[in-house]
């Protein structure tokens, strides 16, 4: 995530007409992702370079703090 927190643009997001509200799902969506095993969040980070192939690839990030 380039930005401080995960969420991005879909924190200002309003309601879909069908009445979805990405504001309210990002925060359990987040925590879910934060708790996962197999996930590593960095935040305030770049991608430098990507290699590999679906379902098989590195990549760098750099975080320019």
């Amino acid at each position: 995530e380039q930005g401080n927190s995960l969420g991005g643009r879909h924190q200002d997001s309003l309601p879909t007409l069908e009445g979805f509200d990405p504001v309210e799902y990002i925060p359990g969506l987040v925590k879910k992702v934060k708790s996962h095993p197999g996930i590593t969040v960095h935040t305030g980070c770049e991608i430098e370079k990507i290699d590999g192939n679906v379902g098989g690839f590195v990549s760098n990030i750099k975080n320019p703090k």
